[in-house]
């Protein structure tokens, strides 16, 4: 919801955290979640951009994540 997402955008390591993010440590329920949210239509950089430049620079960083999670899916067994 909007409230939520203004309250963790407006934390002042929000950034840091993004940085820091444990891309490799992520619950399967939050992958289903994601992969929901990146295989809509709508969720797409370039139309998001027309709304928010910032919001565009999210939905980047979730499809890279999404991109990143399948890769790794894929990698893991071969290590």
């Amino acid at each position: 919801d909007w409230a939520s997402a203004k309250t963790l955008l407006a934390d002042t390591n929000f950034l840091k955290r993004l940085k820091e993010f444990d891309k490799d440590a992520i619950p399967e329920k939050t992958v289903a979640r994601l992969k929901a949210f990146t295989s809509h239509e709508e969720f797409d950089p370039i139309l998001i951009e027309k709304q928010s430049h910032a919001a565009k620079s999210l939905a980047v960083w979730c499809c890279a994540l999404a991109s990143y999670e399948n890769i790794a899916k894929t990698v893991q067994p071969k290590r």
